[in-house]
């Protein structure tokens, strides 16, 4: 039964499979840490946190995949389509040491930067015969 209402959802709700196999990865994970918690060991405590931490990352890249994907496929259904996009960034760090007569002197400094800016623009839909 609840595979025939995942492929129902699938089909009526668009983005219902990633946002479903998310939420259930969620929910599995969430009641397998809780398990480990309850149980009190640091180590497998440490591991949950490393494992988590690893499962995030992972649904965070496939989230961008995603998100690619779907802005993609709107580009190419779209009838006008307006994009500007700016990406800078840029960093620099200096670290230095010296000997004086009054003792040893170190030093760090840094700076970085980061402009993102992502417009896109999507008028009408292709028909099928376009």
């Amino acid at each position: 039964m609840k595979e025939k209402l995942n492929t129902a959802a699938k089909i009526l709700l668009p983005g219902y499979g990633i946002a479903s196999l998310i939420t259930e990865t969620i929910f599995e994970s969430s009641k397998k840490s809780q398990i480990i918690i309850d149980n009190g060991n640091f180590t497998e405590i440490e591991d949950e946190i490393k494992r988590r931490t690893a499962e995030t990352k992972i649904l965070e890249l496939e989230a961008k995949v995603s998100q690619e994907v779907a802005i993609a496929k709107r580009i190419e259904d779209a009838i006008d389509v307006e994009i500007e996009e700016y990406y800078e960034g840029s960093g620099s760090g200096k670290v230095g040491a010296s000997k004086g007569e009054n003792g040893i002197n170190l030093g760090l400094s840094g700076e970085g930067r980061k402009v993102t800016k992502r417009i896109y623009k999507f008028k009408g839909l292709k028909k099928a015969d376009d």
